[in-house]
């Protein structure tokens, strides 16, 4: 089962899901159990970025859905997976940015790598400081 924790103390972990708090109870003391830790991505983070695509979205001059548009930019800014070759071709597709799939420091690349993109194509001549207050003010 897939659970989450807070750090309590130097090493020190409680379990955060009633669930697994039950589950636990029944674990004997000094009973070994496997597991493996991930240190979740930020939510917020995560807002900021859709907030982004989503102003990038409203001022594109293409007709495509929003979906098609967050793959393009993924494809924009190299962030692809290469799948194979098909004759002369390279078969790519744009990396997963869930929760599950990507990391925060990856995703802190995508979202620097967009914000780029977007001063570059979508806001020419804007100041970064300015989109980022901006975007903060959407989440």
């Amino acid at each position: 089962m897939k659970t989450l924790f807070v750090k309590t103390g130097e090493k020190t972990l409680e379990l955060v899901n009633p669930r697994a708090i039950k589950d636990f109870q029944k674990v004997a003391i000094g009973e070994l159990i496997q597991g493996e830790y991930k240190i979740p991505r930020s939510p917020k983070f995560h807002r900021l970025y859709f907030a982004l695509l989503n102003i990038m979205f409203e001022n594109q001059d293409k007709e495509l859905d929003f979906e098609k548009f967050r793959k393009l930019i993924m494809y924009e800014i190299g962030e692809v997976e290469v799948l194979g070759f098909s004759g002369n071709n390279i078969i790519c597709i744009p990396k997963s940015i869930s929760f599950s799939e990507m990391e925060e420091t990856e995703f802190n690349i995508v979202y620097e790598k967009t914000l780029e993109l977007a001063l570059k194509s979508h806001f020419k001549g804007a100041d970064r400081s300015d989109i980022e207050e901006l975007l903060h003010s959407f989440i």
